[in-house]
C-alpha cells in the first residue's frame, strides 16, 4: 500500500523535499495542539485527537519521502539536509508541545527534545567517522 502511495506522488509532481516540509508543518500543528491543552482545557480532548493524528501524519510523511527519494529515483544535493531538518524541528515542535500539555512539566519536553538532538548529533558524528546510520531506534 505505502510502495504505492510512494509511486504515485512523483506521478503528481510532489517531491521527497516537499514531503518533508508538508511533515513539519503538520508536526507544529501537533505541537501546538499538544500546547494548546492547558491553555484551553475544555476542547482538551480533540486537541489530543488532532496532535495524535498530526504526530501520525508526520511519521507517514517521514517514511514516504525516503521512498519517494529512493525508490522514485529522485534524490537531489539538498536531499540529506530536507531528510533531516524538518524531522529535527518536528521532533523539537511536538516534544516541547508534549511538556506544556496539561498535567505535565515544560522542562521535560525541553529535555526531551535535548536528548533527541543529542541523539542525532551522535548519529551524525558517527557518520563523518564513516560509520553506517543506525535507524533501528
Amino acid at each position: 500500500m505505502f510502495r504505492r502511495l510512494a509511486a504515485t506522488l512523483p506521478a503528481a509532481g510532489i517531491t521527497p523535499n516537499a514531503i518533508s516540509v508538508f511533515g513539519m508543518i503538520v508536526a507544529i500543528g501537533a505541537g501546538t495542539c499538544l500546547a494548546s491543552t492547558s491553555a484551553f482545557p475544555a476542547p482538551s480532548r480533540l486537541l489530543f485527537v488532532l496532535a495524535a493524528a498530526g504526530i501520525q501524519f508526520r511519521l507517514l510523511a517521514n517514511m514516504l519521502d525516503g521512498m519517494v527519494a529512493i525508490e522514485g529515483n529522485l534524490r537531489s544535493p539538498t536531499g540529506d539536509l530536507y531528510n533531516e531538518i524538518p524531522d529535527r524541528i518536528s521532533d523539537t515542535f511536538v516534544l516541547i508541545g508534549a511538556g506544556y500539555a496539561i498535567s505535565s512539566l515544560p522542562v521535560l519536553g525541553y529535555l526531551a527534545a535535548l536528548g533527541a538532538l543529542f541523539v542525532t548529533y551522535c548519529r551524525a558524528l558517527g557518520r563523518s567517522l564513516g560509520l553506517p546510520s543506525d535507524f533501528r531506534g
